[in-house]
């Protein structure tokens, strides 16, 4: 998978007067990531506001896990997830 359209995200998100979070760009590159692929899923353990994920969740419903407050089962969760060809 190449990062190019990760980048290109990145600095579409930053353009000055969007006043947007620093975390934006992740959700939003997630985001757009996933519509160029379909392994790529999205995990958070119950931060999903925090992180800027939300643009993903509403993106891609289906491949957004919430697994609340638990990072060992996220991680573990995560392992399970890549072991059948998914990209947490």
């Amino acid at each position: 998978m190449s990062n190019s359209g990760f980048q290109v995200s990145m600095a579409e998100s930053l353009k000055a007067g969007t006043r947007q979070t620093v975390q934006a760009p992740f959700g939003l590159a997630l985001a757009e990531l996933a519509g160029k692929h379909e392994d790529v899923v999205g995990l958070t353990a119950d931060l999903g506001k925090y992180t800027d994920i939300l643009p993903f969740a509403k993106a891609f419903p289906d491949r957004y896990f919430n697994v609340g407050m638990a990072e060992q089962n996220l991680i573990a969760i995560s392992a399970g997830l890549a072991k059948i060809g998914k990209v947490p």
